[in-house]
């Protein structure tokens, strides 16, 4: 899973996961990709154990390697070490 900075969103799965769990489908919406491509993706309802606590929350089905949002980061603390191979830790804030 890539953490993207720029996705406001909770979380991106590939449509074949997405097939795969049978998570339900909610609406169609636009979405600007990295690389400024507009294009029309499905939302889908999932629920996920973060930080403990399962939780419902929307995600976008998308073609590519999974994506964690800023909003579901929302509430968190996390900790890199910026060189090649280095430890990441995400904490759920006190």
């Amino acid at each position: 899973m890539v953490l993207d900075t720029g996705f406001v969103g909770t979380l991106t799965l590939p449509t074949s996961v997405v097939s795969s769990f049978n998570l339900p489908f909610l609406r169609r919406m636009p979405a600007k990709l990295a690389d400024g491509t507009s294009i029309s993706t499905g939302v889908h309802l999932a629920t996920v154990l973060w930080h403990g606590v399962k939780q419902n929350t929307e995600l976008l089905a998308l073609d590519d390697r999974p994506l964690l949002g800023m909003l579901m980061l929302n509430g968190s603390e996390m900790n890199v070490r910026f060189e090649n191979g280095g430890p990441m830790e995400l904490l759920e804030l006190p």
